[in-house]
Formats: C-alpha cells, structure tokens, sequence
C-alpha cells in the first residue's frame, strides 16, 4: 500500500496486534503445564513479555510521524 497510514491501521495494527494475542494464549498455556514451576514460569514469562513488546510497538504513539494520533482529543 502506498499510503503508510492506512498500511499502518488496516495491515500493520490488526497482524500486530493478532501476533501479541497468540503469544499471550501460548504463555498461559505454559504456565497451566506440569513441569517444574520455575521452568514453565520462565518459559509463560518470555511469552508475555515478547506480546508486550508486540503490543507497545504497534501503538499508534503521539510521537509516530505519520500514524500518531494527539493524547488529548482537540489539543
């Protein structure tokens, strides 16, 4: 797509955002394993954190030129 605010919203959020909801399900399945408890929460512990990095990387930030959006509507 030519225009990188609509690539941004109608490709780039929703793949985003698709990606951070299947690592936050496969780190909870890890943590409702029966393996020991400080490997499966290492293991639901990197899963979540990589879906946050996913998740605050894909925000359409104040601060991103093209797709950020005003904290305050009307400002």
């Amino acid at each position: 797509m030519k225009d990188d605010f609509y690539r941004f919203f109608w490709v780039e959020h929703p793949f985003g955002m698709i990606v951070a909801i299947v690592l936050i399900t496969l780190g909870n399945g890890m943590s409702k394993k029966s393996v020991s408890d400080e490997t499966k929460f290492k293991k639901a512990f990197s899963y979540f954190l990589i879906a946050l990095i996913f998740i605050l990387a894909i925000v359409p930030w104040p601060f991103r030129h093209i797709i950020g959006r005003p904290l305050l509507p009307g400002m």
